[in-house]
């Protein structure tokens, strides 16, 4: 898999740890990918010539899903020509994109043109109209900022994403805590006598 540069949204460096991505042209190549138990789950764009699958299950996976948490060894196969985006979450993060326990994702996947509350397939159809690697990571960027505006956090969940953020910069500087709404602080009141 590759890493090109690509920075993750602003808005998203609080969900996303990093975008990946493959692909390969050639139509005789094959696709053997293992996944292994990394704790991160994952949205993936994907467009294989003959679909793309989960293995040992032989599960045909959707054009655009989340994965979840791997525990058991598993792998991505395809054959032919393929391409895919992903969007590597922390382990949090499918709570607040599908309201949505992580564990019931262990070593599965959510088809995410199955959705209701967002147009997913909207999002979709943008992803297989675009001819480069930049629009397809900008598209995807609009899907989770999409997902995350459905649902709204917890006052509990903005402590979780505070203390991730504080641990992940290893408590130094005081920069700008990630933007998930918590309220301004007020300076005191100073009455007149």
């Amino acid at each position: 898999m590759q890493f090109p540069q690509y920075q993750v949204r602003k808005s998203l460096r609080c969900y996303v740890n990093c975008i990946m991505m493959d692909a390969s042209e050639d139509p005789s190549g094959s696709l053997e990918y293992p996944l292994y138990a990394d704790g991160y789950p994952g949205i993936m764009f994907q467009k294989a010539e003959h679909g793309l699958f989960m293995l040992p299950a032989g599960k045909k996976l959707s054009g655009l899903f989340l994965y979840g948490q791997t525990l058991s060894p598993m792998a991505l196969s395809a054959q032919g020509r393929f391409q895919f985006v992903v969007f590597q979450l922390y382990p949090f993060a499918s709570k607040y994109l599908l309201n949505m326990d992580p564990k019931a994702l262990n070593d599965e996947c959510y088809d995410l043109l199955q959705l209701k509350n967002i147009e997913a397939g909207k999002f979709h159809g943008r992803l297989l109209a675009a001819d480069d690697l930049p629009t397809q990571v900008e598209v995807i960027s609009d899907l989770v900022e999409a997902l995350l505006s459905a649902h709204k956090l917890r006052e509990d969940d903005r402590i979780q994403a505070t203390i991730h953020h504080i641990i992940r910069n290893k408590g130094m500087g005081r920069s700008k805590i990630c933007a998930i709404g918590f309220p301004s602080r007020r300076e005191p009141s100073r009455g007149t006598s």
